[in-house]
């Protein structure tokens, strides 16, 4: 987990999961969550934090970071493309339990 400081309070935080991949022979590194405070948005925390998480993923031996998000989430989709990502792969899910979370489908 990165986290972004202020002077007391933790204003932005993300997760990173690396695995092996058989695919590329090597570890891949995936961005779980990124989560800014809406007053620090717009301000480059999310670009630094993402910016460490590819220099973490580099050290750790990663060919490739991935990232989703909904893809109805205009603003996280073009926030990703602006950091280098680009639209690789189709993300299919299977919900397990209804209503599960915060989100409620």
């Amino acid at each position: 987990m990165l986290v972004a400081l202020d002077e007391k309070n933790i204003i932005g935080l993300l997760t990173m999961w690396t695995r092996p991949t058989l695919l590329h022979g090597a570890k891949s590194a995936l961005i779980d969550e990124l989560v800014v405070d809406k007053a620090y948005r717009g301000r480059g925390v999310g670009k630094e934090l993402v910016k460490n998480a590819f220099a973490e993923a580099k050290l750790r031996g990663c060919v490739e970071i991935e990232v989703s998000t909904e893809k109805t989430n205009r603003k996280a989709i073009e926030f990703y493309r602006n950091c280098g990502f680009a639209e690789e792969h189709v993300l299919l899910e299977k919900k397990m339990r209804k209503g599960f979370g915060r989100f409620k489908r």
